[in-house]
């Protein structure tokens, strides 16, 4: 299971947990095309509407991706992260 960390000081911070992804390829090995996309989709289908994601989600050492999108004209932060937290 991957999980979406959503966090900004000016909202509350949230996850959402995305099934099926990293499914068939780990995490770490999928494209950020791939990550930016499924990013958007999880936000929108836990009803956010005004979504904006960057594609230029990056890959961190310890293999979480890291990126920013803005949420109704809020810039957050967000972290995938594979497995239970």
């Amino acid at each position: 299971m991957v999980r979406l960390v959503v966090t900004n000081p000016a909202m509350s911070d949230f996850a959402i947990d995305i099934f099926g992804l990293a499914r068939q390829k780990p995490l770490h090995k999928l494209g950020q095309k791939r990550v930016t996309k499924a990013v958007r989709d999880a936000l929108r289908n836990d009803g956010f509407d005004d979504i904006e994601v960057s594609c230029s989600a990056t890959l961190s050492e310890s293999r979480i991706w890291l990126g920013k999108c803005r949420i109704n004209g809020v810039e957050v932060g967000y972290q995938l992260v594979s497995g239970p937290l």
